[in-house]
């Protein structure tokens, strides 16, 4: 169970439980030994307390405790239960690939030892009266059509066919909203598939999409590529909710600094020349974002040309 928000542990309590659990000769499955690892907070300590952290998880010697020592950086061989060891390198080295990982299994697919590259693109669908635009995300390493219910990094990249395929987390707001905890500090592969959830032409309230949004909210969530997909897809849609909620959110990163403006434009460049977007639905919410302060004016001011200018 998290200790403190957005769905973290402090490693500080991870010996203490792990004795409890042995001292009760209880066992925990290895979906379970896998979120705590994906929610531990590395961030939270400072070297010479993560080196004690380390010491007691070392001394514990199980192959839990010592992949949780392994995702605070201690030099450790790693063991045989892929899960746990997938789930350590996504917090030990998140952004590199991790040798050891690749050696002992191979390519198990994204975030599993290597992380993810993600590829923006439109499906267009022609009937006799309509087009369709679907927006569609390649991943590399490509995900496996198999993937293991303990894999959970993996799991945010599963690919099955169709519209209802799309659906990570079923359609309740609280399996969404705890979808977010499930690797708290990096949530691209989260803002990732709810990106490809908002259904830019449909005008019915999906109170479960505008749950992938809420971690935009709070500041010190990064606006990286996939976070920014996810803003533009919400403020290119034909639903009020998720409409009004992403411009929430570039409202609020535009105050606290976290938008990037030429990224944003960038990537609304390019897809506005896939014929997915509507142009003229951004034209209002740019005029009211710049209306707020002095601040997002000046931030309009940059965005429209980056945007419209092809």
């Amino acid at each position: 169970m998290p200790t403190h928000g957005q769905g973290f542990i402090n490693p500080n309590i991870l010996p203490e439980r792990i004795r409890i659990i042995l001292g009760a000769k209880e066992s925990s499955s290895s979906i379970d030994e896998a979120l705590t690892i994906l929610r531990i907070d590395n961030s939270i300590l400072t070297k010479s307390e993560t080196l004690v952290v380390v010491d007691s998880l070392m001394s514990i010697s199980t192959e839990f405790s010592l992949a949780c020592a392994y995702a605070l950086g201690a030099k450790v061989k790693v063991g045989k239960t892929k899960s746990l060891w997938i789930a350590a390198a996504c917090i030990n080295t998140p952004n590199e690939v991790d040798d050891q990982i690749i050696k002992k299994y191979g390519t198990l697919g994204p975030d599993a030892g290597r992380s993810t590259t993600y590829k923006t693109w439109v499906k267009v669908k022609k009937s006799e009266n309509y087009t369709f635009y679907d927006l569609k995300v390649d991943k590399e390493p490509q995900a496996p059509s198999i993937i293991p219910l303990d894999q959970l990094s993996v799991l945010f990249h599963r690919d099955k066919a169709g519209y209802y395929g799309r659906i990570h987390f079923g359609n309740s707001e609280g399996l969404v909203k705890w979808g977010s905890t499930i690797w708290p500090s990096n949530l691209e592969p989260y803002f990732c598939c709810g990106a490809c959830e908002v259904d830019i032409s449909w005008a019915e309230a999906q109170w479960h999409v505008q749950s992938f949004f809420l971690p935009l909210l709070n500041s010190s969530v990064p606006l990286k590529p996939m976070a920014l997909l996810l803003i533009i897809a919400g403020l290119s849609s034909k639903e009020p909710g998720q409409k009004g909620i992403a411009t929430e959110v570039v409202i609020m990163s535009i105050d606290d600094g976290r938008l990037d403006i030429k990224s944003l434009g960038d990537q609304m460049t390019t897809l506005i020349t896939t014929g997915l977007i509507i142009v003229s639905r951004w034209s209002k919410i740019f005029k009211d974002i710049a209306a707020i302060s002095s601040r997002h004016a000046e931030a309009m001011r940059i965005l429209i040309p980056i945007t419209l200018i092809l």
